[in-house]
């Protein structure tokens, strides 16, 4: 791939064209031991069972810290177990990511079936979130097609400033319902035009969601709201913030430009974390 780099001066008198040669996207991956793109059912449900024990483990520890400590002692252990809790959530929503892009087996039907499992388990829902996320990785820096985190043109604007700190874990779950303006996207409709191919997945996705919906819905009537909120509403706004955060740093950099479709101007093409820039 041969393209022109531009040089500019600071005073703007003069600029310096150069040709650079810059390695193409299958000449990048041709350079990666092939054994890094192979994947292994086993270790991808060896992390699965881990994690499920880690978190079964932490609502058992809690439970009996709650017998064991007087109740001022809790306002501590609360807390700690939330961020705990909500971390492990974390990394449930990393298997299904991992599910999403068809790394977790070479399986696409078994890749879907836990992906959706586990996403579920989370407030997300699998498959359309799988198509918007490939729509993403398809348009990254794109400031017309991107999914999220990209620069609103001031043609679009509609005078509403973002919630601070993109609402954190809130935030998470806001987008799922309506996207990111000026694109707004209902995740949890698969009639969306973004999901007209995918309609029976994105269905199958939602009604597992709604299932689990139900048994949290049946647990807060047995147990009672507080302690649902305790033990799992809490531990999910710690999971969406750890989300938010997470993918906010991954993918904005103050000195990352953009692009569009109808502009030509430099942006950086991430690459399994290297960045390649070039001219678009």
């Amino acid at each position: 791939m041969t393209e022109t780099e531009t040089t500019q001066s600071p005073t703007d008198e003069c600029r310096v064209y150069r040709t650079v040669r810059y390695p193409s996207i299958v000449q990048i991956k041709a350079a990666i031991p092939h054994r890094l793109f192979e994947s292994n059912v086993l270790i991808s449900f060896y992390f699965v069972f881990k994690d499920v024990l880690i978190i079964a483990a932490l609502f058992v520890a809690l439970r009996l810290l709650e017998h064991v400590l007087p109740s001022y002692c809790q306002v501590v252990v609360f807390p700690v177990y939330w961020y705990l809790q909500g971390t492990m959530f974390m990394a449930l929503f990393v298997l299904g990511h991992d599910c999403g892009h068809g790394s977790f087996s070479r399986y696409d039907t078994l890749n879907d079936i836990m992906g959706t499992l586990i996403h579920s388990v989370i407030l997300t829902p699998y498959f359309p979130w799988k198509v918007s996320h490939r729509n993403h990785h398809k348009n990254t820096g794109n400031i017309d097609k991107d999914e999220v985190f990209y620069p609103v043109r001031t043609s679009l604007e509609n005078g509403n400033n973002f919630v601070y700190l993109f609402g954190l874990g809130v935030g998470w779950f806001v987008y799922l319902w309506r996207g990111y303006h000026p694109r707004n996207i209902c995740h949890f409709n698969p009639l969306e035009a973004l999901f007209r191919n995918h309609v029976a997945g994105c269905t199958l996705s939602i009604m597992t969601l709604i299932t689990w919906v139900y048994c949290l819905y049946v647990f807060g009537c047995s147990s009672g709201t507080m302690q649902l909120l305790k033990y799992y509403i809490m531990p999910e706004v710690v999971f969406g913030s750890w989300l938010l955060v997470v993918t906010f740093l991954h993918h904005i950099e103050v000195d990352t430009p953009w692009y569009s479709g109808t502009h030509t101007m430099q942006h950086s093409l991430p690459f399994n974390g290297t960045i390649v820039k070039r001219i678009v």
